[in-house]
């Protein structure tokens, strides 16, 4: 009977196992020297893994199919030892005994492992010491020299990468939103830089833009997101063993937990930040997609990037949030809104709020302080009727109206062209859709399968809904182009009576933030009788004759107490 042989056929990684040395030519190769052996091919062992690290589990199958004496192998083949294994000498000869020892001899198609010899043979006699291989100091060689051009090669190759990372080039996979390009530089040749993908780099900057500038919630900017057609970038999924494509994974919507990866990631603010970099940030030597600022505003804290842009710094806030629900009483009650906003007549201190109780239980709110100073009090009635008829006499001129309106119209124009690519990118989206909808009503029709024929129903249904959302979302943005005259309208009104604008007695907690808008400085409560307090630059734009945009920015020192 002819000795059995098993086939070791093993790449190092996916690369080398479809365009270097592949798996199949390794067993080609090993198939045609048993024939020429006269042995019998049992099994076949093709994988990707490492031959580097100590414990392999594929490799271990193999070990462990030939130790069994079930199987009687008589050989394991393999193209050449760097095959078989990377770890040098020391591994490759504890291997060798392992299988030595179960009764089965390694070979490679090259020959360097020879047959072993028995000097005692003539005798009819074997013992530990007389067997030995004549190749064997020929096998740690190649053993060794696999091992060393291992530690070379992956010296010069990722050296020369983490040194150019750390110059602010890229040398990895391009993140969501990026591809990779190559360009032509002075002092380092040839390099890799990341630059906009046309589509996908669009939803990364509306994910910063709505996170940064908008009240949405994540679940609600995902949402967003998806009905705009946000899919995850789509890849090929390979068996685990070969690396054979065996299906498509990726193409999946945007989840909360993976929005809120991206928005950490400094790279999409031109900031390289990871182990290569020693997780010291280095200014990238691309531009991201949006801006320091918008990144900061993102993150809320979380991640914050400061320092010079060509010495950048990164600040890690708690990543985690207090649920604990601890009672207090608050400094801000909604019965005395004004109270921290009106300074006492006296002292020129914050004014306290509180109700005493007369005799007969009446409560008898009221502002007063008494600080250092004779008690002073007003009622809360009285205190802010004054207030109110105040208010009433500030008006905006003509002059600052218009200017109003000409920078309202100005910064909505900038904000239509970002309005354009998501009322595009949503159009698109609902074509695709409407695209995939015919296409499995066709196949619904031609189908002669039941059981088929259900699941494209299905598949049809779920693509109805889908198109319902996402010519929703497109109707919306349509609105908001056209809305924005109705928004104009609305602020000149608020402009021309600017008591509504003030004046907000159906939430209270806004009254005193709001009133504080129309000062320069907090006012006492003498200047709101006598009418002389100091009012902010916008309010003081009635008495002037010129007016410039400059004038409709909040001065520096001034900080509206404003929610939020």
């Amino acid at each position: 009977m002819a000795d059995r042989a098993v086939i070791l056929a093993r790449a190092s990684s996916s690369k080398q196992a479809i365009e270097g040395d592949t798996l199949d030519e390794q067993m080609l190769q090993c198939s045609d020297f048993i024939i020429k052996q006269s042995w019998t091919e049992d099994r076949t062992f093709p994988f990707v893994e490492s031959g580097r690290k100590k414990e392999r589990e594929y490799f271990e199958e193999v070990i462990k199919y030939c130790e069994d004496p079930h199987n009687q192998i008589k050989y394991v083949v393999f193209k050449n030892i760097s095959r078989f294994t990377r770890g040098g000498d020391e591994a490759y000869l504890h291997l060798k005994k392992r299988l030595n020892d179960a009764g089965v001899e390694i070979r490679d198609i090259y020959g360097t492992i020879r047959e072993s010899v028995n000097t005692m043979e003539s005798y009819g006699k074997k013992y530990d010491w007389s067997t030995y291989s004549p190749s064997q100091s020929d096998e740690t060689y190649q053993a060794n020299r696999a091992k060393d051009f291992v530690r070379d090669a992956l010296t010069q190759m990722i050296g020369a990468e983490i040194t150019y990372t750390r110059k602010g080039y890229w040398n990895r996979r391009p993140a969501y939103g990026f591809i990779n390009q190559k360009i032509e530089t002075t002092e380092d040749g040839l390099r890799n830089i990341l630059v906009p993908h046309p589509k996908e780099s669009e939803y990364v900057m509306t994910i910063f833009d709505l996170r940064a500038n908008s009240a949405m919630s994540d679940i609600e900017i995902v949402q967003y997101l998806n009905t705009m057609g946000y899919c995850s970038r789509t890849f090929k999924r390979r068996d685990p063993r070969t690396k054979k494509v065996i299906g498509k994974g990726g193409g999946v919507p945007l989840t909360v937990k993976w929005m809120q990866q991206i928005i950490a990631r400094p790279v999409y603010a031109g900031i390289i930040c990871e182990s290569w970099t020693q997780q010291k940030p280095v200014r990238a030597k691309f531009d991201g997609l949006v801006d320091i600022g918008t990144f900061n505003r993102a993150n809320r804290g979380k991640v914050v990037i400061s320092g010079n842009i060509n010495e950048p710094q990164i600040k890690y806030g708690s990543r985690l949030i207090d649920t604990r629900i601890v009672k207090r009483r608050s400094r801000d009650n909604p019965m005395y809104p004004f109270k921290n906003f009106i300074l006492c007549p006296i002292c020129s201190n914050k004014i306290h709020a509180s109700a005493s109780t007369g005799k007969r239980g009446v409560k008898f709110p009221a502002y007063h302080h008494s600080k250092n100073h004779k008690y002073w009090s007003v009622s809360k009635k009285v205190a802010e009727d004054n207030i109110y008829a105040f208010i009433r006499r500030i008006k905006f001129n003509e002059d600052f109206i218009k200017l109003f309106e000409a920078t309202f119209l100005e910064v909505w124009k900038e904000q239509r062209v970002s309005l354009i690519k998501e009322s595009r990118l949503a159009g698109e989206h609902v074509n695709n859709l409407l695209a995939k909808q015919a296409s499995a009503l066709d196949s619904i029709k031609t189908t002669t399968s039941e059981m088929v024929r259900k699941a494209l129903e299905l598949d049809f249904e779920l693509l109805d809904t889908q198109i319902k959302e996402a010519r929703s979302a497109r109707v919306s943005k349509e609105q908001n182009e056209l809305n924005v005259k109705l928004s104009i309208k609305y602020a000149v009104y608020l402009m021309e009576h600017t008591e509504e604008l003030l004046i907000d007695t159906d939430n209270p907690m806004q009254q005193g933030p709001l009133f504080a808008l129309a000062f320069d400085e907090l006012p006492r409560y003498d200047e709101l009788i006598n009418g002389t307090p100091k009012l902010s630059p916008i309010f003081s734009l009635n008495a002037k004759q010129n007016l410039s945009k400059s004038e409709l920015v909040t001065p520096i020192g001034f900080e509206p107490m404003l929610p939020g």
